[in-house]
């Protein structure tokens, strides 16, 4: 009865598992400045505009950033470093399993 029952569970989580992961997707890219280097530790912020739910992300030494496993949704992407301006791309619609990518190029 027990192994029946370890089985089952391990089996309904396979299946949530899933089932969670097939209804997402993931944006990322890389963060440079106007000459083209990376721009390492810029802040990088997701949005979900229907449900107001963010994320914020630094970019690593390379200049990239990810979020992954992110709802279907429409999202705004606002990329932010010191001595720069604001970088802002809105309206990015993200279906299930889209792995999107954003290059982002800043301005002094």
């Amino acid at each position: 009865m027990r192994i029946r029952s370890v089985l089952f569970l391990g089996l309904f989580l396979a299946f949530a598992v899933t089932a969670w992961a097939s209804v997402s997707g993931s944006i990322s890219g890389i963060v440079r400045d106007s000459s083209g280097a990376v721009a390492p530790n810029t802040t990088v912020t997701i949005t979900n505009v229907n449900t107001g739910v963010s994320q914020k992300v630094a970019t690593n030494n390379l200049g990239v950033y990810s979020f992954l496993a992110l709802p279907v949704g429409t999202y705004k992407l606002v990329a932010e470093a010191q001595g720069f301006e604001a970088y802002q791309r809105t309206n990015i619609i993200l279906n299930t399993n889209d792995h999107l990518r954003f290059d982002v190029v800043l301005k002094v």
